[in-house]
């Protein structure tokens, strides 16, 4: 694995099998140093074995999926891997971050808001 990774958004520009994609995610969050544990002789396995850790680091791809900010397909040669690569359509920052949210907590109307928004129906506090 590389140890030079700058963004998820650059490590993952191209369709990346699973397990490397969960590496460069646990890289990135500083959880495994590949220079002092590298991939193919201390680390592999955790992205090999059911465990707590490497289902975490799947566990956070598949969220970013649902999130938008991935894509996930099944490899095309091989239909028993998965692959995620950034999702290039993606919306970056916080201002965009903070609309969506607005739209789904108080149905983006301010004080007209539909009577469908969380915020109306008592889902959040006002």
């Amino acid at each position: 694995m590389p140890t030079d990774l700058k963004t998820l958004k650059v490590t993952l520009a191209d369709w990346t099998e699973v397990d490397a994609a969960r590496c460069a995610v646990t890289e990135l969050l500083g959880l495994i140093d590949f220079e002092t544990s590298p991939y193919q002789t201390k680390s592999k396995w955790v992205f090999w074995t059911n465990n707590p850790f490497g289902n975490m680091a799947y566990d956070l791809l598949e969220k970013l999926v649902s999130l938008g900010v991935l894509e996930r397909r099944e490899n095309e040669e091989k239909s028993d891997e998965i692959e995620h690569r950034w999702n290039a359509s993606f919306r970056e920052g916080w201002e965009q971050f903070r609309r969506e949210i607005r739209v789904r907590l108080i149905g983006g109307h301010g004080a007209g808001s539909p009577s469908n928004s969380l915020l109306s129906r008592g889902k959040i506090p006002a």
